[in-house]
């Protein structure tokens, strides 16, 4: 963007150092698997720990990240995007939930039941989308095409989504793997 200010171009870097360590695929992937594995075994209890993905995340940017480069708050004018994006995924979910609330008279709900796992699908899909929006990530809009297509499977051949979206999460964790220990050799850790 060539009429970028030096603050803008830094604040630029800012974003795409934040996904260079690997720890947004790590947390992708681990959740991806985390579903995979439910859906696979049987177990939707597995499910829900993909909610705790955020706090590995977390975890990992504490002791490998920010010892390393530091952490840096960005200006106010990032936020907006943001901002934009989380409210546009938050309408998508609460009309989504809405929307399978309703009586079970409603042609929708059926249309759910039958179609339910692709919506599920599309909103992995999204929320991959605008990870890649945020993060100037190109590579989560692969991911995103990557989880949508074992759930367009199923609804084309009836065949369950879980063993591939499984071989799907690892290959996002193994990214994020990969692309931590090369952070880490990239930027080793300084003692004072």
């Amino acid at each position: 963007m060539p009429n970028q200010s030096p603050a803008e171009k830094a604040e630029r870097q800012v974003v795409r150092s934040y996904q260079e360590d690997g720890v947004v695929d790590i947390q992708a992937g681990l959740s991806i698997t985390l579903f995979g594995v439910g859906m696979t075994v049987g177990i939707p209890e597995l499910v829900g720990l993909a909610g705790l993905t955020p706090f590995v995340g977390a975890w990992l940017k504490d002791s490998f990240t920010y010892p390393r480069i530091g952490y840096a708050r960005l200006a106010p004018s990032r936020p907006r995007r943001r901002a934009w994006l989380t409210a546009l995924l938050g309408v998508a979910l609460i009309a989504g939930m809405l929307l399978y609330g309703r009586a079970e008279t409603s042609p929708l709900t059926a249309w759910l039941a039958r179609n339910g796992l692709a919506v599920l699908g599309v909103f992995f899909a999204a929320v991959y989308v605008v990870w890649a929006a945020l993060l100037s990530a190109w590579r989560f809009y692969l991911y995103a095409l990557a989880v949508l297509a074992p759930f367009a499977l199923q609804l084309t051949s009836g065949r369950a989504p879980g063993l591939p979206l499984l071989a799907i999460g690892l290959t996002i964790l193994a990214i994020g793997l990969v692309l931590l220990v090369r952070f880490i050799r990239r930027h080793p850790l300084v003692r004072e």
